[in-house]
């Protein structure tokens, strides 16, 4: 019995050192060492790094489409002020055509009346000649 109760307390003893010897490894495994920092920062560095080339990308993906779509404005615009311009043209010779036509009118309606007035004429002097 008394072999049983040594082993036993030598089991509690051991037990017990075992137990403060871990109580105190936790804090040496978990502590943050100066590799671990430095792997920390190169990681931090690094996702910087990666964001700001992911920005830089999409800002020139997305300059390069806002100059695309400048360009096809100028290029519609353009083609409109050609075509104002056409427009512009066949106007003023539709008003051209159409001021020759009214002048033609007015110059033939003239003439006629003065046809007219010319046969009215005639018949009058007919008439006195009689």
């Amino acid at each position: 019995m008394k072999k049983l109760l040594t082993v036993l307390a030598t089991t509690l003893t051991a037990t017990a050192f075992a137990g403060l010897a871990f109580a105190t490894e936790p804090a040496k495994v978990y502590a943050p060492t100066t590799d671990l920092m430095k792997k920390h920062d190169e990681m931090k560095e690094k996702a910087v790094s990666k964001e700001g080339e992911l920005k830089g990308k999409a800002a020139s993906k997305e300059s390069a489409v806002t100059e695309k779509a400048k360009k096809k404005e100028a290029e519609l615009q353009e083609k409109k002020k050609k075509s104002d311009e056409k427009a512009a043209a066949r106007k003023k010779k539709m008003d051209e055509k159409k001021a020759g036509l009214k002048k033609k009118k007015e110059d033939t309606t003239k003439a006629v009346k003065g046809v007219k007035e010319q046969g009215k004429q005639d018949l009058k002097d007919i008439k006195e000649m009689k």
